[in-house]
């Protein structure tokens, strides 16, 4: 029985998830693909499957900075939902710099001259 009620209440949570699907559960999915395609090149030693997921990342990295600076400006400093896009705009920035970075790094690697 214990079982069934756990079930339930993820199952309670995925619906209510997807009720209003928007803008940030489209990023959260593409966030998902970004790490199978990622994991995809580091196993197959792949540098364009790489710097793809990579791109991806940096993508909803982007669009999560926008989001969090939408709802900043959109709310009143003392709010909750403000303090959590302060949050969620320092991890975005955060996964958009190292994803450039990754980027930049998978590009140039290749091409080094070994002295």
């Amino acid at each position: 029985m214990e079982k069934a009620k756990k079930s339930g209440k993820f199952a309670l949570a995925f619906k209510n998830y997807f009720s209003d699907f928007g803008f940030r559960q489209a990023t959260g999915l593409a966030l998902i693909a970004a790490a199978i395609v990622l994991l995809v090149g580091i196993c197959a030693k792949s540098v364009p499957v790489m710097v793809v997921g990579l791109a991806l990342y940096a993508a909803c990295g982007l669009s999560g900075v926008a989001q969090s600076v939408f709802v900043m400006l959109k709310n009143n400093k003392r709010s909750p939902q403000f303090k959590r896009a302060v949050i969620s705009l320092v991890c975005m920035a955060v996964l958009l710099a190292l994803s450039v970075l990754g980027i930049v790094y998978a590009i140039i690697e290749p091409f080094k001259v070994v002295l």
